[in-house]
C-alpha cells in the first residue's frame, strides 16, 4: 500500500491485504445445447498463487486449476432436473504450512480465495412459477 496512516493497521495486515489475493484468476464457460430441452455446462477455473501472513509467519501457495460440469433437462417450461460436479478432479489448495493454524486444526489455508474441501456433486431440481 501507498499510504498507512501510523496506528491505523499492522505490517502484517497489510502484507495480507496486498498479497492474499491471487493477481491472475482465469475462467473459461461453455454451454452447449444439443436439443430444446438438453444443455450442458463445462467450467475452466485457474487460480494463481498467493501469499498469506498469520502469526508472524509467512506462507506461500500455489495455483490451482477446477473443472465443473454440468448437465440440465428442461422437464417442463416451469422445471428444471439438473446434475452436476464442481471441482470433479478434487483438487485441493495446499497444506496449511502455519505452525499455529496447524496446532489449532487447520489443515487447509483458512485463507483460500476457493473452496478447500475439494470437489462435490450434485442434483438439483428448479421450479419456476
Amino acid at each position: 500500500m501507498d499510504a498507512v496512516q501510523p496506528g491505523t493497521i499492522d505490517a502484517e495486515r497489510v502484507f495480507d491485504l496486498e498479497n492474499q489475493l491471487p493477481n491472475h484468476r482465469t475462467v473459461f464457460t461453455a454451454t452447449y445445447r444439443p436439443t430444446a430441452s438438453l444443455s450442458g455446462l463445462f467450467r475452466f477455473s485457474r487460480y494463481s498463487g498467493w501469499k498469506d501472513s498469520s502469526f508472524g509467519e509467512q506462507a506461500e501457495f500455489g495455483s490451482e486449476v477446477f473443472l465443473d460440469i454440468e448437465m440440465t433437462y428442461d422437464v417442463s417450461e416451469t422445471l428444471q432436473l439438473s446434475a452436476g460436479a464442481r471441482n470433479i478432479t478434487n483438487n485441493k489448495a495446499d497444506e496449511e504450512t502455519n505452525s499455529v493454524l496447524r496446532f489449532l486444526g487447520a489443515t487447509a489455508p483458512i485463507s483460500a480465495p476457493f473452496n478447500v474441501n475439494g470437489g462435490s456433486w450434485y442434483l438439483r431440481a428448479q421450479y419456476t412459477f
